[in-house]
């Protein structure tokens, strides 16, 4: 896997029920935006309780990976960015409005910038579109392991807007299969 691969995930309408809940419980942005319910430093992640989702991540070999769940909330195009923080992957589920929704991948020929998500302590490192040119692009209506470690972003080819999606962030000892 180079920059994403495509999980078989059981049950998937059940947990994408049940976190659209979770979500909405803690209340919807009504704009762009990349949030955790729980910082998961220091409080339990609440999608870990969803029992089928729990479930899934112990069948795949993953559950002690799971060190925290982002929330990604787009009404707009994310800018060019890699994440920042102490996990190279992360399992994108499809939420609400994913259809013709896209991460695609660059390669970048200058260095990043440090920017910070407003309103939060989440950081990113983002990169110039201009020097940027696009090597793939996966469509996210299925679980998605993506590299959040190789330069992306999201794009919106619909107007079916809020497109969320969930990344649950692997820790930094993960490692699929096929690297070990």
């Amino acid at each position: 896997m180079k920059n994403f691969r495509h999980i078989e995930i059981n049950n998937l309408q059940i947990i994408t029920e049940k976190a659209l809940k979770v979500i909405e419980d803690g209340g919807l942005p009504s704009h762009t935006h990349l949030y955790y319910l729980d910082d998961y430093n220091f409080l339990p992640d609440r999608f870990k309780k969803i029992p089928e989702l729990a479930e899934e991540m112990k069948r795949l070999g993953w559950y002690d990976y799971w060190i925290g769940t982002a929330i990604v909330v787009n009404y707009q195009d994310l800018p060019i960015h890699q994440d920042t923080g102490d996990f190279e992957y992360s399992l994108n589920l499809p939420i609400k409005n994913t259809k013709d929704t896209y991460t695609a991948f660059y390669e970048v020929s200058a260095p990043a910038t440090m920017k910070v998500v407003p309103n939060t302590s989440v950081t990113y490192m983002s990169f110039d579109p201009e020097i940027s040119t696009l090597i793939e692009k996966v469509e996210i209506i299925q679980p998605t392991l993506l590299n959040v470690k190789t330069p992306h972003n999201v794009v919106l080819k619909t107007t079916n807007l809020p497109r969320i999606t969930i990344a649950l962030r692997l820790g930094k000892n993960f490692k699929l299969e096929s690297e070990q």
